[in-house]
């Protein structure tokens, strides 16, 4: 096999492919929603979600509810359960209440409370999404791990709707813990629909800048939630979208690196660029980047070389993303070198993956 230079990278032989066997599993929880993304620590992992009181029939209560719960998720070997942790009233009520990516720290878990709201039927949305949309929200849900007492909390003016939350740590020197999030607007899930797929992207339309917020852990319960810009260095023209770091690092403090997909340009059909930003350069700095013309990239994640947790090692791995080659139509795993974003190999999947 030839290597890879700056411009090409020679297709291995395609890995051999197994498929996983389907199991006749079920979730039996008593919600009619759970979040996307389990917080997990390597200890627990947690799930946020609507927990309306129990009503007749079959379906558990409805959609339209003030009571916001956390839980344990535990998974068996047939079945995925919970078990009720904390409970809060919100103060009002949320439809389809959500939390798309919980995350977790030593003492703390914490969600966004998302949920929909009506829109304007003069879309070319079809199903739910032409009748009912994200609502850009200010409310966040704050468990304590050692009480099991939950905390609702406001970010007063920074209203949005949180697509990914991805390191979030305690600070040593304020108590507070700190979370960064992709923050996007209400009409971030019309991105997927087909029109607007084929349309040009207005990115800003989707998506508004990331944020760094500061959620207090002491005190009254009226201290508001604190967010900012995570840094001049990135907008809402030209956003970044499913953030990856080195897990070995989850809920650290002095962090430093993470992954994300980005358009390359503004007129960008979709995420055809990968990004590695340096938390330590004035918040957050692009320091290398790959793209190809033509090629687009799905979410990168990051896979440790070694396991140690030396500051040094943190960017030490590689880094996994499926691409897809308009040119060709074809799709492809690449393998990049997490310190420098470099191919360093690629395995033809033998079709399209969408």
């Amino acid at each position: 096999r030839l290597p890879c230079t700056a411009v090409t990278c020679p297709l291995s032989p395609p890995p051999r492919r197994q498929t996983l066997a389907t199991l006749p599993g079920r979730a039996v929880v008593d919600s009619l929603v759970l979040n996307a993304h389990p917080a997990c620590d390597g200890s627990a992992c947690f799930v946020q979600h609507p927990c309306p009181k129990p009503g007749p029939g079959p379906v558990p209560g409805s959609p339209l509810t003030d009571q916001a719960c956390f839980s344990l998720l535990r998974p068996t070997a047939g079945d995925l359960r919970t078990v009720l942790v904390s409970r809060a009233t919100l103060p009002r009520k949320k439809l389809i209440q959500h939390s798309h990516s919980p995350c977790v720290t030593p003492r703390f878990v914490l969600a966004k409370l998302d949920s929909f709201g009506a829109r304007s039927p003069l879309n070319t949305n079809g199903g739910m999404l032409r009748f009912l949309h994200q609502d850009e929200d200010d409310l966040w849900l704050l468990l304590e791990r050692a009480t099991n007492r939950s905390r609702v909390l406001s970010s007063g003016g920074a209203r949005f709707v949180n697509n990914h939350f991805w390191n979030c740590f305690e600070d040593p020197r304020t108590a507070e813990v700190v979370v960064e999030t992709v923050a996007t607007t209400s009409e971030y899930l019309d991105l997927y629909s087909e029109p607007n797929l084929r349309a040009p992207m207005e990115w800003s339309r989707r998506f508004q800048a990331p944020l760094r917020c500061r959620v207090p852990t002491e005190g009254s319960a009226k201290a508001g939630v604190r967010c900012a810009p995570l840094s001049a260095a990135v907008n809402a023209s030209l956003p970044f979208d499913y953030p990856t770091f080195n897990p070995l690092f989850k809920a650290r403090h002095d962090y430093r690196f993470f992954y994300a997909l980005a358009p390359s340009a503004a007129d960008s059909k979709w995420f055809d660029q990968i990004v590695k930003v340096d938390v330590s350069r004035g918040g957050g700095a692009v320091a290398a980047s790959w793209a190809r013309p033509g090629v687009y990239v799905t979410e990168a994640d990051f896979v440790p070389r070694t396991g140690s947790t030396a500051a040094a090692a943190e960017d030490d791995g590689v880094l996994l993303s499926v691409l897809y080659n308009s040119t060709t139509d074809s799709s492809s795993l690449g393998v990049f070198d997490a310190r420098s974003l470099a191919l360093v190999d690629q395995f033809g999947l033998g079709g399209v993956v969408p």
